[in-house]
């Protein structure tokens, strides 16, 4: 924009050329402005603040229906309802959203299902598919994505536990369980 208003102020400034330069700025900040969107969007999704958990997890679910129309997506989401904290929240809509992510990109599974429960203290989430599961010469362990490092680092922070493994059905098995912090809302 200094640029420009040199420009503008120098002798025998080309209109034309000004307008073309003010366009391009206009598009650079459009674009500049979705990008920082998509990533406030992926800090905070403003589905969960405005909704709660369960209405997230179910506008989440849709969007994924509707881009893998012939993958079946259920979800049993009796534990998101009601107060949750914030960061458990926010935790446990990272993991459906990755464990989603990784079901959908990367198992070949026509059938994905999303729980969230509550039992003994904690929030239980968990997202299984009947895809071709992990490679088993591969531990979950060794590297894996920066999405399953992120979301094991978000539930240990909370003082949860995360597993990732091939389910006795076939497919793969995403778990987490978050403590609940207000002994208040946790149900049995």
């Amino acid at each position: 924009v200094g640029a420009l208003a040199r420009r503008a102020a120098a002798p025998g400034a080309d209109p034309a050329r000004l307008t073309e330069d003010c366009a391009r700025i206009d598009a650079q900040i459009a674009a500049l402005q979705q990008v920082n969107r998509r990533i406030l969007g992926r800090l905070r999704p403003a589905a969960l603040e405005e909704m709660g958990l369960a209405d997230a997890l179910e506008a989440l679910a849709q969007g994924w229906r509707e881009a893998n129309p012939r993958v079946t997506i259920t979800l049993s989401l009796e534990g998101a309802s009601g107060d949750i904290e914030e960061t458990t929240a926010l935790t446990a809509y990272r993991i459906v959203q990755e464990g989603l992510a990784n079901a959908l990109r990367h198992s070949g599974a026509d059938r994905v299902d999303v729980s969230v429960s509550r039992a003994r203290g904690a929030l239980h989430v968990v997202v299984r598919d009947n895809g071709a599961g992990l490679d088993a010469t591969r531990p979950p362990s060794s590297g894996g994505g920066l999405g399953l490092r992120g979301m094991s680092e978000r539930v240990g922070a909370l003082g949860g536990a995360l597993t990732l493994g091939n389910d006795a059905k076939g497919g793969a098995r995403l778990a987490a369980s978050l403590p609940v912090r207000n002994p208040g809302l946790e149900r049995c």
